[in-house]
């Protein structure tokens, strides 16, 4: 309980201080530690200890791996359709078939992406940026129809929750 309220914590002041690390630190920085500390609050029915994350832009890739420690069970990969993953962020480029996002769903899979239309689309957490801060909208209908529980403390946090 205890961890789960400093997670808690320092998501909140991610969240909240955004924009003030705007000049110093890029969006895809912020980003990946966005993503980074959503994992605590998020429930995959398989139940994994390992945490397998697929990513396609090269610099979210690189600001994974500067911030997770060697101890973490979390591994980053270019993103392949091949690959099981348990969280996958979705660049704006690439649109997923109704057949890969049925796939998707059916493997609790989380998808994240940075595209406004997505959140109506089977992604279950979408990146915005209001007023020069970073933010994020979830579709916890989608979350659950892919057997993804997202905990109540990230749900209070976001933008928007469908």
């Amino acid at each position: 309980m205890r961890k789960m309220i400093s997670h808690l914590m320092i998501l909140s002041c991610i969240f909240y201080s955004a924009n003030s690390f705007s000049v110093s630190v890029s969006v895809d920085k912020l980003k990946a530690a966005y993503i980074l500390k959503f994992i605590p609050f998020i429930t995959w029915e398989h139940g994994s200890t390992i945490t397998l994350i697929g990513a396609q832009e090269e610099e979210l890739l690189n600001s994974l791996n500067e911030l997770i420690s060697k101890k973490e069970n979390i591994r980053i990969f270019k993103y392949t359709k091949h690959q099981n993953y348990s969280i996958v962020y979705l660049n704006c480029e690439h649109k997923l078939s109704q057949k890969k996002l049925l796939e998707y769903q059916e493997s609790s899979t989380l998808l994240i992406s940075s595209c406004e239309e997505d959140i109506d689309n089977g992604v279950m957490i979408n990146f915005v940026v209001v007023d020069d801060k970073l933010k994020f909208k979830i579709n916890n209908t989608s979350a659950n129809n892919s057997k993804i529980k997202i905990s109540s403390q990230l749900l209070k946090l976001a933008l928007v929750v469908k």
